[in-house]
C-alpha cells in the first residue's frame, strides 16, 4: 500500500483580513486538501514554492484552501 503521507515543514501563509487563528486553520486546511487531492505515486522533495492567489473579500475558506492546494500541487507536479 502507498504511502498517503505528506509532510509540510514550514506552510507561511499571507492572508489580510483574517486573524491569526484563522490563518492557521486555513493552513491546515489547505494541507488536508492536499492531503485528499495529491498523487499517491508521487514522491519526491520540494524545498521552497512561491503562490499568490488572489480572492474576493467575500470568498468562502473552504474554496480558499482549495484553490490554494490546487495552485500548490500543479507546481508540484
Amino acid at each position: 500500500m502507498p504511502n498517503r503521507t505528506i509532510r509540510i515543514d514550514n506552510l507561511h501563509l499571507t492572508v489580510s483580513g483574517i486573524s491569526r487563528a484563522d490563518a492557521r486553520t486555513l493552513g491546515e486546511d489547505v494541507a488536508r486538501h492536499l492531503a485528499k487531492n495529491f498523487p499517491s505515486s508521487k514522491a519526491g522533495s520540494v524545498d521552497a514554492l512561491h503562490i499568490r492567489v488572489s480572492f474576493p473579500k467575500s470568498a468562502i475558506r473552504s474554496s480558499l484552501a482549495q484553490t490554494i492546494a490546487e495552485n500548490i500541487a500543479r507546481r508540484i507536479r
